[in-house]
């Protein structure tokens, strides 16, 4: 099965702004991926940006924002290496524009603020969607509890 690339055609305008949204993103996240106490203090603060905004805008993709925060730890820590770079340096990216706070819509602008954030996340969530469920799976088999505290989703007790 092929993968849909996204843009127009899945996303809308929405694919728009998140392509562009990501690939702003994109061209400082290798720095992360060098850098494992970069890449680590940079997911501690999207942790806590996600946290403080789980009810508003990003409530739709917030398990998947965690999802991807969890991706790029373990990729990080060497613990999980299987997924390509081009889809971690779009992962770092999308991060990367959600932390900043001055991106297409600065985020202090109220109501719209975190809307452009959103589209960047939905677009990188459906780049590399194959590649994500790849790593829940993954995460799924070894049972993990505390990559990101709170937020693994665990193996149901038989």
């Amino acid at each position: 099965m092929a993968k849909q690339r996204p843009g127009k055609d899945s996303l809308g305008n929405q694919g728009r702004i998140g392509r562009v949204g990501a690939l702003y993103g994109a061209r400082r996240a290798a720095q992360y991926l060098r850098n494992p106490a970069r890449a680590r203090r940079l997911l501690e603060d999207a942790l806590r940006k996600a946290r403080d905004n789980a009810s508003g805008p990003l409530s739709d993709v917030f398990d998947s924002l965690l999802a991807l925060l969890r991706m790029a730890r373990a990729y990080a820590s060497r613990q999980y290496t299987t997924v390509p770079v081009r889809s971690m340096v779009w992962v770092l990216g999308a991060i990367l524009y959600f932390v900043l706070p001055f991106d297409l819509v600065p985020d202090f602008v109220v109501g719209v603020g975190l809307l452009d954030d959103l589209y960047v996340i939905r677009w990188v969530l459906s780049a590399i969607q194959d590649d994500l469920a790849e790593f829940l799976e993954w995460e799924r088999e070894r049972n993990l509890r505390d990559s990101i505290p709170g937020t693994v989703v665990r193996k149901k007790e038989a």
